[in-house]
């Protein structure tokens, strides 16, 4: 392969990857919206569990948010 088929290659390469990645961006987006419905859809008591919950886990992981020092 010559030099300018390697360029044609990479650029057709990085137009597919930089598709796929906005495709996947957007799904994730979409994703969340519905989540965050489907949560404010949960009586007050589930979404309070569930928060509590989550914040056990990111203390016990040790990566929630770090507090000024």
């Amino acid at each position: 392969m010559d030099k300018n088929g390697i360029i044609l290659l990479l650029f057709f390469a990085s137009t597919l990857f930089a598709g796929l990645y906005f495709a996947a961006r957007e799904d994730i987006s979409d994703l969340r919206q519905q989540t965050q419905m489907l949560f404010q859809m949960l009586p007050e008591n589930q979404q309070r569990r569930l928060v509590d919950d989550w914040e056990t886990r990111m203390d016990m992981l040790d990566i929630g948010p770090q507090q000024n020092q």
